[in-house]
C-alpha cells in the first residue's frame, strides 16, 4: 500500500489510505467524494474503483459517467470521484490495486 499510494514505509501516514466523504455542489447537489493517491513511481499498478452490494461480489465502476478530478502532486497524483449519493449510498465501494 505505501508504494501504491506514494506512503514511506518507514513512519505511519492514514492520510495516504483511500478516504470518502460527503460533499455538496454549489447547487446544493449531495455527492460522496472518494479520494486516493496514485504513485508515479508506481507504472506497473493498475488502480480500479470497484463495486459491491454485499462485500462478496465486487465489480469495476466505469468511471466515464463521473465527475473525476487528477490533480499532480509532487510524486503522486491525488484522484478524486464524485458518486452522486442517490448511487452511493446503496453500495459498498473500495479502490484496487492490482500488478500489471
Amino acid at each position: 500500500m505505501e508504494y501504491a499510494f506514494n506512503g514511506n514505509p518507514y513512519s505511519s501516514d492514514p492520510s495516504i489510505l483511500p478516504h470518502a466523504e460527503a460533499v455538496t455542489d454549489s447547487n446544493g447537489l449531495k455527492y460522496i467524494s472518494l479520494g486516493w493517491r496514485e504513485s508515479a513511481e508506481a507504472t506497473n499498478l493498475t488502480y480500479q474503483v470497484q463495486v459491491s452490494k454485499d462485500l462478496t461480489t465486487w465489480q469495476v465502476l466505469d468511471l466515464e459517467p463521473y465527475s473525476v478530478s487528477r490533480t499532480e502532486n509532487g510524486g503522486h497524483t491525488d484522484v478524486k470521484l464524485y458518486l452522486p449519493v442517490s448511487f452511493a449510498d446503496k453500495l459498498f465501494v473500495r479502490v484496487a490495486v492490482t500488478e500489471e
